[in-house]
């Protein structure tokens, strides 16, 4: 009796580590006050990301300059399974209300298991730009039931396609369900913005007017 009490404490235990393990990214979109208002059903693994000699990790702060450039991201998947990975932060004009939409910043569908190079790019990447109120950028992955049709997929490449993105309804139209990964940074604010990147200040902050949404 006694030797079947410590089995199945051992098996409770060894299933709480696991449950634990398992929802340690969930845990992370569902304590942050913004995220968990944007990304509802959080995912439970964990999207890695490297922007240079940076990892981005639930929550990282970066500095703008070094996301300049598309980052390196992985993460678990089947090589026989397509995947759909989405890359957002706050639609334009930003507020301390979470938006119901987003601005997309890097969008690719169609992915073979982790070689994002051969996936449908439907939003190029565009860096993202830090705001003082510290929204956070998000990282989402999803497993597609099977291939999409590229000519369904919406061009959001052109800035003025960006805006008033929803991740929510951009995955009940391609039937994608529930992100099964992520993660999320923020970018350090600058007072002094460096003169490479005014540009894309200006660009984004003249977005104010907001076109209807695709998905509506």
């Amino acid at each position: 009796m006694y030797f079947v009490i410590c089995l199945t404490i051992l098996l409770v235990e060894a299933g709480l580590f696991a449950v634990s393990a398992e929802s340690a990214v969930a845990q992370a979109f569902m304590n942050d006050k913004i995220v968990r208002n944007i990304v509802v059903k959080p995912p439970t693994d964990l999207i890695t990301v490297k922007y240079l000699d940076r990892s981005i990790y639930l929550g990282t702060t970066v500095e703008p300059l070094t996301t300049l450039n598309q980052p390196e991201v992985s993460y678990e998947a089947n090589d026989a399974d397509l995947y759909t990975l989405l890359f957002f932060g706050p639609d334009l004009p930003p507020s301390f209300v979470p938006p119901l939409t987003q601005l997309i910043h890097w969008g690719v569908a169609n992915i073979p298991g982790q070689d994002i190079s051969k996936g449908v790019a439907f939003s190029t990447y565009f860096p993202p730009v830090p705001y003082p109120d510290g929204f956070p950028y998000i990282f989402l992955l999803f497993k597609q039931n099977g291939p999409i049709d590229p000519s369904q997929l919406p061009n959001l490449s052109p800035i003025l396609s960006r805006p008033q993105f929803s991740y929510t309804k951009f995955a009940a139209k391609f039937n994608l369900g529930d992100p099964i990964a992520g993660n999320f940074m923020r970018e350090s604010y600058l007072q002094i913005i460096p003169e490479a990147l005014q540009e894309l200040y200006e660009l984004q902050a003249t977005i104010l007017a907001k076109k209807p949404s695709i998905f509506k």
